[in-house]
């Protein structure tokens, strides 16, 4: 049995509070990225604490609140990027390691079952991810 664990990592950038999610495969020992944004260090300590090795990186959209560190941590751990067809094309999203997602087409990243399910409105291909019991969605917040 995989138990899955999330971690919410509250990340800012002057006053905007936005969330970032680590979800963790405990008896794998591997992770997943949800919207990385702003603050490296905070992902890169909490993956250090978890124990955990990254197998990928998930963005809900386009919007640089959920992809700012995209880039550059699918570089530094040489993981892919997974965004929707739709939503690459429309904004013409460029990033390294970007794989194109299908609506409703299961994947698993580091033994994570991840299903991308459709939800524009937000943007044009917006996307939220179900994990376990888990759907992760775009979100930012204000002080």
């Amino acid at each position: 049995m995989n138990l899955i664990t999330v971690y919410p990592l509250r990340v800012t950038s002057t006053w905007v509070i936005n969330y970032c999610y680590l979800i963790v495969n405990v008896s794998m020992k591997t992770a997943v990225l949800v919207d990385p944004a702003w603050e490296l260090n905070t992902v890169e300590q909490q993956l250090q604490t978890s124990d955990v090795k990254l197998h990928g990186i998930l963005l809900t959209h386009h919007h640089e609140d959920h992809v700012n560190l995209a880039a550059p941590l699918a570089t530094k751990y040489q993981v892919p990027v997974y965004m929707a067809q739709d939503e690459i094309n429309y904004y013409n999203f460029q990033c390294p390691r970007l794989i194109a997602i299908e609506n409703f087409t299961p994947f698993r990243l580091g033994m994570i079952p991840i299903t991308p399910i459709f939800t524009p409105g937000h943007t044009y291909g917006g996307t939220s991810y179900l994990i376990d019991d888990n759907l992760f969605l775009w979100r930012y917040a204000f002080y």
